[in-house]
């Protein structure tokens, strides 16, 4: 019978065409819409909408759809065409915010009213492109997503869409839809496809949101519970129905579970499996002739390791702010002696990617390790200078992501075949002079197989091989790379995610946490462009929450510093001596009940990092570790917030006018060489200016 309606709907268009053909040698829609912008065309099709729309209408003839809006310079009279219409249309092809519309409308006809509309086209998200907008579609069985319960005119709604995938919906402005409730149970869909940066779709009125019968997932197929003999996944349905997790070793999925009762609510369980292995798992529910699958996902079973992490940091901490706990090392050569520690320990293995190393105790260390018999390989960035490399090593090195990204990445996988000897050293850290001795930094030392096989995993997909020489033609960096490892870890009794950049979504990682925030947000890095992270900071501040953050580099183009500093957020430059190179955040440290969170790794917060760059990033959920990252901050909160009084014997100094209004002239005369930094702070210790100057022996 659907085939039936559908060919009835192409006959219909046909002939339509046929009849309309012949009025003036107009364009088929798509042939229109392939000339692109500037050129004048004419077309003709039927309108699929009226007024609740606004101005705009929407053509649509047997082979595509095109956006009519009546600019300046249009003909008379076009906010009377209706839905129904059957209408021959010239304008000129303009882009809207990536829709390409016709805008002015130079000259328009009304053939015929009445007309039937074509059947929309059953699409699903993934199959939104430049060939269905301005079409009538429909997607099935979608949730809408409204925090206050209805619909709004002028607001955007994310849909969920039975495949697991999302798309969004939009309603102008005095659309009729305004101010209804929002569907609570599943719909089947109609509108127009249209776009405004994003692709959009838009229903005309209540009869384009129908109740849906379907199956689906209410709540998505969640990683319940971690064993190192197995694991837990739970998840809801629409509809009472059964359920199967399909899993294995492979994306093939060759072993299932299956629950047959029907329910709602689904809980299953893998057991008698091996620690620290990955496993591919797909969650399926079935109710007569309908089911309905989740993604294929990778989980791992937890590891017999010992769970232990240490947390350096290569600058002073505050103890003052620890209710119990205290970084394994406040200072460089504590850093640094973990890192060689490491590797001397190390009995099988050691993969390193390393973005820069100038330190020839680092190169000794690793040279060392090959002599004893250890494998070691070692990708680091085509773009740095790598002088501890320069002199030859005896182990293979790749120079990684050739081109506008990075390698980024500053990580150590040791011995990750071995429950006891598995180490992942990771962080801010580079490993050079700067890095280790005079930026501010952080290092993290966990031991735990499954992570460093998921570390191992990564290095491999840009090694191109599992063996001891690359294959280049294998290898994938930046943007080639796929999301090809677990997420979620149970480390030591805490939950701790894993990331890899561009890849995993890192970006959208670290919104999730900075918008998860009760009370407080603390981020400490070298550099923020990212407009939707600084967006979500400034909420958190509008919304009554402590922010805090200090930022290095702040006059970077896309800088958000300033943006911040003009919406009240507390941030602070970093003018101190040695670049403050960490990339953390912090939410919620002093509310342990709120499940505080860390994240860090080597990603910073750019788009760089998010779209091009080989970046790593770790998330704790954990008060204990929030509060070793919080004495770090408060110290460096300190520094750019405090003043200080000191006597330079031989120095004098002068500020007038004094006081001033909008500027002042400051001299110093003294007898000391060297570098000098000063800066004017305000009574709160905000930096109003700073500066640095050298003065001659």
């Amino acid at each position: 019978m659907k085939v039936e309606r559908g060919n009835a709907r192409v006959l219909t268009f046909v002939l339509w065409s046929l009849t309309m053909w012949s009025l003036q040698g107009q364009l088929p829609i798509q042939e229109a819409r392939l000339l692109g912008e500037g050129n004048i065309v004419t077309v003709a099709g039927v309108v699929t909408n009226g007024d609740e729309l606004g101005l705009i209408r929407y053509l649509q003839d047997a082979g595509g759809g095109l956006a009519l809006y009546p600019g300046t310079g249009s003909a008379p009279g076009f906010d009377g065409v209706q839905r129904g219409d059957s209408l021959l249309v010239t304008g000129m092809l303009v882009d809207y915010f990536g829709l390409l519309e016709l805008n002015p409308i130079t000259s328009f006809t009304i053939i015929e009213s009445g007309r039937p509309l074509p059947e929309p086209i059953e699409a699903t998200p993934a199959e939104l492109d430049e060939s269905l907008e301005g079409c009538l579609l429909r997607l099935i069985c979608s949730n809408v997503d409204s925090p206050n319960g209805l619909l709004l005119g002028g607001q955007e709604y994310l849909l969920q869409h039975f495949s697991g995938e999302e798309f969004d919906l939009y309603l102008p402005t005095g659309h009729p839809l305004s101010g209804s409730p929002a569907p609570t149970e599943a719909i089947d869909l109609v509108g127009i496809l249209s776009q405004s940066g994003n692709y959009q779709l838009l229903p005309r009125d209540a009869d384009d949101l129908q109740p849906s019968a379907c199956l689906y997932f209410s709540s998505p197929p969640v990683l319940s519970d971690q064993q190192s003999d197995g694991f837990q996944l739970q998840w809801q349905t629409s509809n009472p129905a059964g359920s199967m997790l399909r899993y294995g070793p492979t994306p093939e999925l060759d072993f299932a579970v299956v629950a047959p009762a029907l329910s709602t609510e689904h809980i299953l369980s893998i057991d008698g499996l091996d620690p620290a292995t990955f496993y591919y798992v797909q969650a399926v529910s079935f109710a007569g002739i309908d089911t309905v699958r989740s993604a294929v996902e990778l989980v791992t079973t937890t590891s017999t390791s010992s769970g232990a992490i240490e947390v350096y940091f290569n600058q002073w901490t505050d103890p003052a702010y620890s209710t119990g706990q205290t970084p394994a090392g406040s200072d460089a050569d504590a850093a640094a002696q973990a890192i060689q520690e490491r590797i001397e320990a190390a009995q099988t293995s050691i993969e390193v990617c390393m973005y820069n190393a100038n330190l020839l105790s680092w190169r000794d260390w690793l040279v060392d390790a090959h002599g004893r018999g250890v494998q070691v390989r070692y990708i680091h960035d085509d773009e740095t200078n790598n002088t501890a490399l320069s002199g030859g090593v005896p182990f293979p090195t790749v120079a990684g992501n050739i081109g506008s990204g990075l390698m980024h990445n500053k990580f150590l996988v040791i011995d990750a075949d071995s429950p006891e000897d598995a180490y992942v050293l990771t962080g801010s850290m580079n490993m050079t002079s700067n890095g280790v001795y005079d930026d501010y930094n952080n290092l993290l030392v966990i031991q735990d197989q499954a992570l460093a096989k998921a570390f191992r995993l990564e290095f491999e997909e840009m090694w191109g091989s599992t063996g001891l020489q690359p294959d280049p033609a294998q290898a994938r960096f930046g943007e080639e790379k796929t999301d090809n490892t677990p997420h979620l870890f149970q480390i030591g009794g805490m939950p701790v995610e894993c990331y890899f950049s561009p890849s995993d979504g890192a970006e959208a990682v670290v919104l999730d946490a900075l918008e998860s925030a009760d009370e407080s947000i603390e981020a400490a890095l070298l550099i923020l462009t990212r407009n939707d992270l600084a967006v979500a900071m400034k909420d958190a501040h509008f919304a009554g929450k402590r922010v805090r953050a200090i930022i290095e580099q702040t006059d970077s183009p896309g800088s958000d510093f300033q943006f911040l500093q003009s919406q009240g957020v507390l941030v602070q430059d970093h003018p101190e001596f040695g670049q403050f190179h960490h990339k953390y955040g912090i939410v919620d440290a002093n509310f342990p009940d709120l499940q505080p969170v860390v994240v860090t790794g080597s990603y910073n917060w750019t788009q760089a990092a998010s779209t091009v760059n080989d970046e790593a990033l770790l998330v704790f959920r954990d008060a204990g570790m929030a509060n070793l990252f919080l004495q770090e901050f408060e110290a460096r909160w300190s520094e750019v917030t405090s003043v200080y009084e000191r006597d330079f014997p031989g120095t004098l100094g002068r500020v007038f006018p004094n006081p001033a209004t909008d500027r002042c002239r400051i001299e110093l005369s003294t007898e000391r060489e060297g570098e000098w930094r000063w800066r004017l702070v305000d009574l709160l210790g905000r930096t109003i200016a700073a500066e640095k100057a050298t003065l001659p022996a």
